[in-house]
């Protein structure tokens, strides 16, 4: 086995040389730190501030999700002789559950290893790098693996990552006031656009925008799920879940070149179609969904059913169980019975939405970010933000918010461009703050609309008719 090599070694020429379990061997590597053993030019200053900026984000809107439900009632102010009370706010749009989520934020950049394979600010995520998973790999078999530093430091913070903890350190100083005027006046905004696109990074740096953030996709090493002995402990475990599809999720919703451009002015139309044709694939609103609360108080919703017809048919949504011959009699006056779908596609789970997947056990079944062929689940990267592509008209993108684990169907080419069915992510065209009041994750729930937005030319909402979306008076080009 080779001994010693270059800086620059594959993982390939590693492996290809193990050794015979029967012969002990070893390897010396330079003397890097062990997060830089593939070393790559150094980040430009651009690259630095994008990869510390869209951190602080992502991190602080973590820490305000697992605070977000909280009812508490904070009292400011004395009892005067004069009588006057204490004043009283929400915690939640308080100035303290902001100081709170910063208080030692850029402590949890030390949890991040440079994946030094990865390119820019991708470099940069939650895990085991892959040259180092190797590299354990290795000594785990009984590779002598020697990088001049103790086995036990291996996983420390490298000098880059301890050096981007006081850039962040320094950057939320120097944007306090920033950060505060989008927590009081602009949470209907993106963070990472308010505070990255408009403040931190301007002129030539915004090339840098154009960069898709991976978050959190490096290979980790296995932890022990924690037991839900109490009701605190599974309140505490929904919280970590869910902060962590933000941490995950929030800056990388869809794979498009402007991922950061979630603050154009948008106007929408209603359509008044049903029917949008196109080829290969034309779109169909088999039944409108709708939501109110009825003249009893009692809330009354059924879920939009589309489908989409071409190459491959899909149903996208099912209603509830009411909606079963509805769903029948649709299929066929166009001459199709359930055995003719190859997709069924719930966008999440609820009631109203899942309520006849039975009609079709034959279909690729797809409900959030469960996709399975009878009792075979398949793999697949919706969870790390990447679509499912089922051909290249149609994918299924995540997008979370409503829970944390819906999705819409892109569907391109039509004769109106490209149409996205979105489930609640949309609960109707005009649905202005409604859907928050439903909306697991509001925070999370924003950015996936406007990104859908900047790439659709007509939305399909949960609960109301299709329309069209258009940009600064112009329709979206789509993707």
């Amino acid at each position: 086995m080779q001994r010693s090599c270059s800086p620059r070694f594959s993982q390939f020429r590693l492996l290809s040389h193990f050794p015979s379990r029967r012969q002990p061997s070893s390897l010396t590597l330079p003397q890097y730190s062990a997060a830089q053993l593939l070393p790559t030019a150094p980040s430009s200053l651009c690259m630095h501030k994008l990869s510390v900026c869209k951190y602080l984000t992502a991190e602080l809107q973590s820490a305000l999700t697992k605070t977000s439900r909280s009812k508490e009632v904070l009292e400011l102010g004395e009892v005067l002789d004069s009588g006057n009370r204490k004043r009283k706010i929400k915690y939640n749009t308080s100035e303290t559950r902001l100081a709170e989520a910063i208080d030692n934020i850029c402590q949890g950049i030390l949890e991040y290893s440079v994946h030094a394979e990865r390119p820019g600010s991708l470099r940069y995520a939650k895990g085991t790098s892959e040259t180092m998973a190797t590299l354990k790999n290795l000594v785990h078999k009984g590779v002598k693996v020697d990088l001049g530093i103790p086995y036990e430091l291996w996983d420390e913070p490298s000098v880059e990552v301890s050096d981007m903890k006081k850039q962040c350190e320094t950057m939320l100083e120097i944007y306090e006031e920033v950060v505060e005027d989008w927590y009081f006046n602009h949470q209907d905004q993106c963070l990472e656009a308010f505070l990255c696109q408009k403040h931190v990074l301007k002129n030539s740096d915004q090339e840098c925008l154009k960069e898709v953030w991976k978050g959190d996709p490096g290979k980790k090493e296995e932890q022990s799920k924690p037991q839900k002995n109490s009701e605190g402990a599974s309140k505490e475990l929904e919280e970590e879940s869910m902060a962590d599809n933000l941490r995950t999720l929030h800056l990388f919703l869809l794979d498009i070149p402007s991922a950061m451009s979630c603050v154009r002015s948008v106007r929408k139309e209603l359509l008044q179609a049903t029917e949008i044709k196109g080829n290969p694939y034309s779109v169909s609103v088999i039944k409108e969904g709708y939501s109110f609360t009825d003249h009893e108080g009692n809330s009354r919703a059924d879920g939009t059913i589309t489908l989409i017809s071409g190459p491959v048919v899909i149903l996208v949504d099912t209603g509830g169980p009411w909606d079963r011959l509805h769903i029948l009699n649709a299929l066929a006056s166009r001459g199709m019975q359930p055995e003719d779908l190859s997709y069924v596609i719930c966008t999440h789970g609820h009631s109203d939405h899942v309520g006849n997947l039975n009609l079709f056990p034959s279909a690729t079944i797809a409900v959030s970010f469960d996709i399975s062929q009878g009792d075979t689940y398949l793999s697949h990267e919706l969870a790390e933000g990447k679509p499912f592509i089922i051909d290249q008209h149609i994918e299924i993108l995540p997008t979370p918010g409503h829970t944390g684990s819906d999705t819409s169907v892109l569907v391109r080419g039509t004769e109106l461009g490209t149409v996205v069915v979105a489930g609640d992510l949309f609960e109707n065209y005009n649905d202005e703050d409604g859907w928050r009041a439903v909306s697991e994750n509001s925070l999370v729930q924003q950015c996936s609309r406007q990104r859908v937005m900047e790439i659709a030319n007509v939305i399909i909402p949960g609960h109301g008719g299709a329309f069209q979306v258009y940009h600064d008076n112009k329709p979206p080009t789509g993707v």
